[in-house]
């Protein structure tokens, strides 16, 4: 009788050849106008269709769009839509939050546990805070809000400026800035001061992280154009 053997063995518990297919909903947040201070604003719904069952680790998100949105977006939530209506139900809740560290930049949310994914599609939802106060940006000025100057005034009053600007070289730049402020202010009349400036932000989902390192495939997901009005 052969003496008895111990055997070692390695098991990969990877599954072999997964995939995940990512794909957008029909009833993904569309393009909209939302308000200053408005939280959990739906930005992007996506689904995930593994070929093998595994778990959901992370996903990474692009940020873009005419507003700052490491300033102005307080908060990027990630959300299992679980009834697939692509709204956020009482007792959906995030798995994952974050803020982009940058104006246009990436973010990553992982979740603190991974999270079991079937075969078959699982929908999700990721939605943003919009802060109360947005970040600065230089306001669009129109010409026509400047007080007009008679006609006469205006003639005698640039020669005269252009000239001292020539002399004095040094402060040209400034004089000639004043002289343009000037011959802008004659076209005069106008009630408001600045044009409103609206901002708009979108958030696309770029990468998948799971377990097993699947291929994904279906990605950029872009999520819709949200504007708000400063």
């Amino acid at each position: 009788m052969n003496a008895a053997q111990t055997v070692t063995a390695t098991f990969n518990t990877a599954p072999a050849g997964l995939t995940i297919t990512a794909a957008k909903p029909a009833n993904a947040p569309t393009d909209a106008t939302r308000s200053k201070g408005q939280s959990n604003v739906a930005m992007l719904a996506f689904t995930l269709n593994p070929s093998q069952a595994t778990q959901l680790q992370s996903i990474t998100l692009q940020a873009s769009g005419s507003g700052n949105d490491s300033l102005d977006l307080t908060a990027v939530k990630l959300i299992r839509d679980a009834n697939a209506n692509g709204q956020i139900d009482s007792g959906e809740t995030p798995i994952a939050n974050g803020t982009f560290s940058a104006d246009n930049g990436t973010l990553t949310l992982t979740l603190s546990s991974p999270l079991a994914l079937s075969t078959g599609n699982s929908q999700f939802l990721v939605a943003a805070d919009i802060a109360s106060t947005l970040a600065a940006h230089p306001a669009v000025l129109k010409a026509q809000s400047l007080p007009s100057l008679p006609a006469p005034l205006l003639l005698g009053l640039l020669p005269l400026m252009l000239l001292g600007a020539w002399r004095m070289r040094s402060l040209r730049a400034g004089f000639l800035a004043l002289a343009l402020a000037l011959t802008l202010a004659a076209c005069g009349g106008g009630d408001q001061n600045t044009v409103p400036v609206n901002k708009t932000y979108q958030i696309n989902l770029t990468a998948v992280s799971a377990q097993g390192s699947p291929t994904v495939s279906g990605l950029p997901i872009t999520g819709a154009t949200i504007t708000v009005q400063k």
